[in-house]
């Protein structure tokens, strides 16, 4: 695994919810890869269409090299970074808490926070927020 994007500190493979990631020992922010994460499909269709209004991140993926785009969800005041080609996403310092703390206080009823939590925090705040 490469470097860290955001500071070049190195990545260290850590537990990440029910998955897996690659956390920054310098910076502490984390890459998780697309294929590691729940509803893959709903998530790359959803990030398909909004690609083309975001603008780019100062990070690029860590898999393929490409500048990864910053998805702003503005409603509930969170950004995410995203690679538009293979979909992995970088998880900022403490990113997925906040996520999680949105999810746990707006998702709807019926929404189950059972397979893979922070990957349904992030459909839920995508999906919910208009973005």
């Amino acid at each position: 695994m490469k470097k860290c994007s955001k500071c070049s500190g190195k990545l260290k493979t850590v537990g990440f919810f029910r998955t897996k990631g690659w956390e920054c020992t310098k910076c502490k922010g984390t890459f998780v890869k697309y294929r590691y994460l729940s509803y893959q499909e709903l998530l790359a269709d959803k990030l398909d269409k909004v690609a083309g209004q975001c603008k780019n991140s100062k990070l690029k993926c860590l898999e393929c090299g490409t500048t990864m785009k910053l998805l702003q969800l503005g409603k509930i005041g969170l950004e995410l970074d995203f690679c538009p080609n293979d979909y992995n996403i970088w998880f900022d310092f403490k990113e997925p808490q906040r996520f999680m703390k949105w999810f746990d206080k707006n998702a709807p009823k019926g929404w189950k926070n059972s397979d893979e939590p922070s990957t349904t925090a992030v459909m839920a705040a995508i999906y919910f927020s208009g973005s």
